[in-house]
């Protein structure tokens, strides 16, 4: 970070800090890691519901999802909580994902959008955050929550704060006198939200150093408030491979839709850049659907033509698995264990009429249009035991 000269009573606010130097984190091009692309495709594939708590998601689909996925729960909710503030996905009224208005943005590698996004996250983040914690009006932290950070972080020109302290630091920072006409104001409510939202952007770490938690203003904060600029954009992993063993390797970069499908249909081995997945049936059968599974996921395979035998075989098979259902409307089953009883009720002039040709063995059946009751009163009255059925 480039050196400048400070006004005194901010050269003096940093003085009495307590600050350390911590080597700069590995430069990489902002919100390109495969992590927080695996959450955004998890949350479009369905099997994560949202919640009534500002659209979050369930915490125990969360965990299911990342116990399969052996991917972290604590991480993945706070990646959705930037993703849902920054309008990056929407939740809907029956608790399901889409892409939000920055959807596109987001995966644009556009810098100037991403740091659009990533702005609005911020704010919307801490509004969210004090509006949960506080019935009072929100406070005036929204418009001035970017530039602020801009004047803290530049005056520490690169120096980490103990952890514990960096609340109250941005409470004393506010109330300097160059900061007076500022368009933002903060007190303990605010402050906290402004802490937790840097971390919901991904714009910090804690790091442990001489026995001392550290805040640390990481390279995508950096880069995301105008210090840095971004390494070269990552080149894309848009690998797709079916293999004979019914996984599949996917990459990352891969379309949307495509990455959806599998996260939605398929059993989650591993997330990386390219993430492992496994075709299983009980994972096709149990997550809702509009379209057949097979359907959605032959289509996004065809391009990997010719399929190994194996997967082929699974697909058509699966394809198959429900079957022809026949049924007959009546009005109700009876059973009769003894036959001889069965064969008198079958030839009664009065009480054949209501009885449907065929049926399972010792059971017979009411046709449809007739009344129940009707028949179980006349079998009394000609001498038949009418009790209730018990399943055994």
């Amino acid at each position: 970070m480039k050196a400048i000269t400070l006004p005194d009573s901010i050269r003096q606010f940093v003085n009495e800090q307590v600050t350390i130097e911590i080597p700069p984190d590995d430069p990489v091009f902002p919100y390109s890691e495969y992590w927080w692309k695996a959450v955004v495709f998890l949350l479009l594939s369905g099997r994560i519901k949202s919640t009534y708590n500002r659209n979050l998601p369930n915490l125990t689909d969360v965990n299911r999802i990342c116990k399969e996925g052996n991917f972290n729960p604590y991480y993945f909710q706070i990646h959705a909580e930037f993703l849902i503030a920054s309008e990056v996905l929407n939740a809907t009224s029956d608790n399901r994902y889409v892409p939000g208005k920055r959807f596109e943005d987001f995966l644009s590698r556009n810098l100037t959008r991403i740091k659009e996004v990533a702005h609005q996250g911020l704010v919307s983040a801490i509004g969210g955050i004090i509006s949960s914690q506080s019935s009072r009006p929100k406070l005036v932290v929204y418009d001035g929550a970017v530039s602020f950070l801009q004047r803290f972080f530049m005056a520490l020109d690169g120096k980490s704060l103990r952890a514990e302290r960096i609340g109250q630091a941005f409470l004393d920072f506010s109330m300097l006198p160059e900061n007076e006409s500022a368009r933002v104001w903060l007190d303990a409510t605010a402050e906290k939200a402004l802490f937790d939202a840097i971390f919901i952007c991904g714009w910090a770490y804690q790091v442990k150093k001489k026995g001392d938690e550290w805040f640390y203003l990481n390279h995508t904060g950096r880069v995301m408030l105008g210090f840095e600029e971004p390494p070269q954009i990552p080149e894309e992993s848009k690998d797709l491979k079916v293999m004979p063993d019914l996984s599949i390797l996917a990459g990352i970069d891969l379309p949307v839709e495509t990455l959806a499908t599998l996260f939605r249909y398929c059993r989650i081995k591993l997330i990386r850049p390219i993430v492992t997945f496994q075709l299983d049936a009980k994972v096709m059968a149990t997550v809702p659907r509009t379209t057949p599974a097979v359907e959605e996921l032959s289509r996004i395979l065809e391009q990997c033509s010719p399929l190994p035998s194996a997967v082929a075989v699974f697909l058509n098979k699966e394809n198959r698995q429900g079957g022809e259902v026949q049924y007959l409307s009546c009005q109700g089953l009876i059973r009769v264990e003894d036959r001889e009883v069965l064969k008198r009720i079958k030839a009664h002039p009065k009480l054949k009429s209501y009885l449907a040709q065929g049926g399972p063995q010792g059971y017979l059946i009411i046709k449809d249009g007739t009344n129940l009751f009707n028949f179980l009163q006349r079998c009394e009255d000609h001498g038949f035991e009418v009790k209730p059925m018990q399943f055994r």
